[in-house]
């Protein structure tokens, strides 16, 4: 009798737990993958049918208004940055074939920096490990120092620092993120972040038109590193 009243009892708290899950608003999901670790998933606002085209490609113009940020709220170097890259972002990547993604970055952060064959790979991400395994590594939370790129630079070599929450994302930061659902990832340096409206736009090299500037959906599966630089060499001041 008292096996019957335990199987029964257990069987009421696995629907009703199976009932909070579906009506709840938000995926529950989501929320325990939100956490506050640099490298976690940040992904507070979910767009799961979003194009998956555009996410890659970026979002046109056209789909969303983008404001850029106050240059009052920026720190100095963040505000050099943004100079930096309007300036000379077209001539150091023309076309992506001339320089994907983290060669931009490279091409760029050497602007800045005298960098080391050493440093110019930890921003390249130089790993002979596909992109699926890589994204494979990240969804279990395996957050190796190349996966971080162009932001392990930073941290590593002491020219900046970790941005651990999306709310603090200021125009200026650098970024590298992955998403897991198209098994891709992409660097640049973040114009600006929109958590209501749920996007951010980045400089960067894309596959569409070399440098310029995209703007991404934040997805449950979008994995970011963020880093700001807080060191700038006398030249840049």
């Amino acid at each position: 009798m008292t096996t019957y009243s335990a199987r029964y009892f257990v069987c009421i708290l696995t629907c009703c737990f199976f009932l909070a899950a579906c009506l709840l608003p938000v995926p529950w999901i989501v929320c325990i993958a939100a956490s506050d670790v640099f490298g976690r998933n940040h992904s507070f606002i979910t767009n799961s049918g979003a194009n998956t085209e555009k996410i890659i490609q970026g979002i046109s113009a056209n789909d969303i208004t983008v404001e850029g940020l106050p240059e009052d709220s920026l720190s100095q170097a963040n505000q050099q940055i943004i100079e930096l890259i309007e300036k000379n972002g077209k001539r150091l990547a023309p076309t992506y074939k001339q320089a994907n993604c983290t060669e931009f970055m490279t091409r760029f952060l050497s602007l800045i920096y005298t960098l080391t064959p050493k440093q110019k790979q930890q921003i390249n991400i130089v790993t002979d490990q596909p992109l699926d395994s890589i994204c494979a590594h990240i969804a279990r939370f395996d957050y190796r120092p190349e996966y971080k790129g162009v932001c392990h630079f930073i941290t590593d070599n002491k020219l900046g620092q970790a941005v651990w929450d999306l709310q603090d994302v200021q125009a200026g930061d650098l970024i590298q993120f992955w998403w897991l659902g198209g098994q891709t990832g992409h660097c640049g340096v973040i114009k600006e972040i929109n958590l209501d409206k749920g996007y951010f736009t980045m400089y960067g090299s894309t596959p569409k038109e070399g440098f310029g500037v995209s703007t991404y959906p934040i997805l449950a599966d979008l994995y970011f590193f963020i880093a700001r630089i807080t060191k700038l060499p006398d030249s840049c001041k």
